[in-house]
């Protein structure tokens, strides 16, 4: 059975588990800001080179959309997948919670039917005794006949 600072330390894990999902939501806003800041500066400088014509432009610029739209895609994808596993150890230290208290509610149910066993025992002791005694008195009134 788990004492207090094993149910602290499930709780810590499950706090961390929800700060780890704000951190992954952080990081992954950080990483679509670096994506765009870095397309952004290179299609800047593609626009102002002078190097290229009009139509080279518009070609690199619809390559360079369509490779930011992809690393941006991977982030995401990177970010859920992230999501996922800390939903997934989310639910299963819930899991063990449930499985703690349901396991401390049985040891705590045998207990009491240890406890009633004893008591029912003891009850039984006593009643038997009674009978003993009342056995030994009727005897001694046999004797007296």
């Amino acid at each position: 059975m788990y004492d207090d600072y094993e149910l602290d330390s499930l709780m810590e894990e499950v706090d961390n588990l929800l700060y780890n999902e704000e951190d992954e939501k952080m990081i992954f806003e950080q990483r679509v800001n670096e994506i765009n800041e870095y397309w952004d500066r290179e299609n800047e400088y593609i626009k102002s080179s002078g190097i290229y014509t009009e139509e080279e432009v518009q070609q690199i610029l619809e390559n360079h959309n369509r490779i930011r739209n992809e690393k941006i895609a991977e982030a995401r994808k990177g970010y859920e997948e992230e999501i996922d596993w800390i939903r997934q150890q989310k639910q299963e230290a819930a899991d063990d919670r449930r499985m703690e208290r349901e396991e401390r509610e049985y040891e705590r149910q045998l207990a009491i039917q240890d406890s009633d066993d004893d008591d029912l025992n003891a009850y039984r002791a006593y009643r038997e005794e009674l009978a003993a005694y009342d056995d030994f008195i009727a005897s001694m009134d046999m004797a007296d006949d």
